[in-house]
């Protein structure tokens, strides 16, 4: 089993093992602060101290299980690598997204997903119609999964056949965990303010819905693990999205990253 990891991850441990004398504990201490140091570099590469108590707080509050499940900690560490590649994407940077989406891929598989949503860093009038992109999404990602699992999975070996069950579609309110925040951000772009937001923002809130359809479509296929990429949309959008009194009243404004 142990040779079926991601080449990346065994080189890591095999590294720390030799370092630690096979103290696990210690091991997974270094990478548990390996992979905040990448959740560092990106929060300050946003400025520092813009929303970054809030920042952390949903970064703990979204991932704070993995630091301490044996079996987490690829996905842990594939998830900051992740949340540092989006901030270069968001900048037009597609390079180094692309160099840092493969370095997460060698410590989890399930990272090269994210190499799926490169194009929206490219589409056309975003501002004006991310709505018709996220509708094409619902059409598409459902076709997608479920081709995924039944023709690609099957071709990763034997640890990953468990992962090209295809079962049937159930709902539940739990799926729907991040609907009010996209509405309450969705919203922001629908009262006749005369600010734009950032086109960062409307990627995220792509991510958003996305992560919505993934976690639908997680009760057909066991790819449900794919929204701990897409939720950091939420870390991204929430100390961003700031109140501001306007003489009158506290309305919702979005400002510049």
């Amino acid at each position: 089993v142990v040779e079926t990891f991601e080449k990346g991850f065994l080189t890591l441990f095999y590294i720390l093992y030799r370092i630690t004398a096979g103290d696990y504990n210690i091991a997974q201490l270094v990478i548990t602060m390996l992979t905040f140091s990448f959740f560092a570099m990106a929060m300050l590469r946003e400025g520092g101290d813009k929303g970054l108590p809030l920042q952390l707080m949903l970064i703990w509050s979204n991932y704070y299980f993995t630091i301490y499940d044996a079996g987490l900690i690829r996905i842990f560490l594939a998830v900051a690598i992740i949340y540092l590649a989006l901030s270069y994407l968001f900048e037009g940077n597609e390079r180094v997204f692309v160099c840092l989406v493969i370095l997460a891929w060698t410590f989890h598989i399930s990272a090269i997903f994210m190499l799926l949503i490169l194009p929206l860093g490219r589409l056309p009038e975003i501002e004006r119609r991310w709505g018709t992109y996220i509708i094409r999404l619902l059409l598409v990602t459902p076709v997608a999964f479920i081709a995924i699992s039944r023709f690609i999975v099957p071709l990763l070996g034997q640890r990953y056949r468990g992962y090209g069950t295809v079962s049937g579609l159930s709902l539940s309110i739990n799926k729907f965990d991040v609907a009010p925040l996209f509405i309450l951000c969705a919203m922001r772009l629908n009262n006749g303010k005369e600010e734009s937001a950032p086109r960062y923002y409307y990627i995220c809130l792509i991510l958003l819905a996305l992560s919505t359809i993934i976690s639908i479509m997680s009760s057909m296929v066991s790819l449900g693990r794919l929204v701990y990429y897409t939720n950091l949309a939420i870390v991204y959008l929430c100390p961003r999205v700031s109140l501001r009194y306007n003489g009158t009243a506290f309305d919702y404004f979005i400002p510049a990253r």
